[in-house]
């Protein structure tokens, strides 16, 4: 199986909740990163300039403290998370709040497209409320999948991306097999 750029990203500041976010897409075969949020790792990490990413599952209370209303010091946190993450050219991408203060996602959103740099703006934005999620009992895989089914532009382009680097692996494979055996008669 060919290495895949990650199409689909988990951020949080609790490892069980992104895993929990992470293990439900698992099933689809997409690459999938979790990017467990601590902001002195990802400073010493540095930036990442990702491409290629399409969907992002974005814990809205990084900090951990709560969300405190308009302005709050989480949003920036977010917004500097996606400034590291992904690369200009990116392309589009939808962003999904994955939060017990889903309340506050319009903030943020607002927020994202008054502050961030067009190219890194979310092409649509979506809400999870954590609460809704937590007994485990499949709803979560069942909304993933349907948030799939919506996002029918960005779905096709995941899937398409996908089927291109898989030939594009699988040729560069046998290149590498005929120039190997091609000397050895």
């Amino acid at each position: 199986m060919p290495l895949s750029v990650p199409r689909i990203l988990v951020i949080d500041d609790k490892e069980d909740d992104g895993i929990k976010i992470a293990k439900s897409v698992w099933d689809s075969q997409l690459a999938i990163r979790f990017i467990h949020y601590d902001q002195e790792e990802l400073i010493k990490a540095g930036k990442e300039n990702m491409r290629g990413v399409r969907l992002i599952f974005m814990d809205m209370n990084l900090i951990g403290d709560g969300i405190l209303g308009s302005g709050s010091k989480n949003f920036t946190a977010v917004q500097q998370v996606l400034e590291f993450c992904l690369d200009a050219r990116n392309g589009p991408y939808v962003l999904i709040t994955w939060s017990t203060f889903d309340e506050y996602a319009p903030e943020l959103f607002k927020h994202l497209n008054e502050r961030l740099p067009v190219p890194l703006r979310p092409s649509l934005c979506k809400q999870l409320n954590k609460e809704d999620y937590e007994d485990g009992d499949g709803k979560l895989s069942e909304k993933v999948r349907e948030f799939m089914q919506e996002l029918e532009p960005i779905g096709a382009l995941i899937l398409w991306e996908k089927s291109i680097q898989y030939a594009s692996c699988e040729t560069l494979c046998e290149l590498i097999d005929i120039a190997l055996h091609s000397g050895m008669e």
